[in-house]
């Protein structure tokens, strides 16, 4: 009997995370933004992954990505707890001309 690929997703999302805190605490913030991006291609319609992955972004500096994480985070949960906040950083990276 072929294993389901499916069934092992979560776990390997969350593998992904302990990953990359781990990295996060030792300052690696590339490889940190890598672990998280592969969490989220496992779990796309997870808006905490988003969330998490949109802060890291701009924690880094990466605005632009920020953003992007931050929309689709609330488009996932509408009513996030943070949506103020992510909705003010998403209004002034969309204002700013770079």
């Amino acid at each position: 009997m072929a294993a389901d690929p499916d069934r092992y997703t979560p776990k390997l999302a969350q593998a992904y995370l302990k990953i990359a805190d781990r990295y996060s605490q030792r300052g690696d913030v590339e490889l940190y933004l890598h672990y998280l991006r592969l969490a989220v291609a496992e779990l796309p319609e997870t808006s905490r992954l988003h969330y998490r992955l949109g802060n890291a972004f701009w924690e880094a500096g990466q605005k632009i990505p920020a953003a992007r994480h931050w929309q689709l985070t609330l488009e996932l949960e509408p009513n996030h707890p943070d949506r103020l906040r992510m909705l003010e950083l998403i209004r002034a990276v969309r204002a700013s001309p770079d």
